[in-house]
């Protein structure tokens, strides 16, 4: 087990797909961070509201553990 001194969070709203560059990066920086010694959780709104059982129409509320 390693022993971070920080904790970086990043949230992600898209839908995941193959071709979003955006998920390259978030993997990228990811990498250089964990050399860092720094601990990155990352956190992936889309599949939240998925797992939610998100209905148009429908107030959902996700709560998520960021400790």
């Amino acid at each position: 087990m390693r022993n971070y001194m920080q904790r970086i969070n990043i949230y992600y709203g898209g839908r995941g797909l193959i071709e979003d560059p955006t998920i390259y990066v978030m993997n990228k920086l990811t990498e250089v961070l964990n050399e860092l010694n720094i601990d990155v959780k990352k956190y992936n709104l889309c599949q939240a509201i998925k797992d939610a059982g998100y209905e148009p129409g429908k107030d959902v509320k996700i709560a998520m553990d960021c400790a």
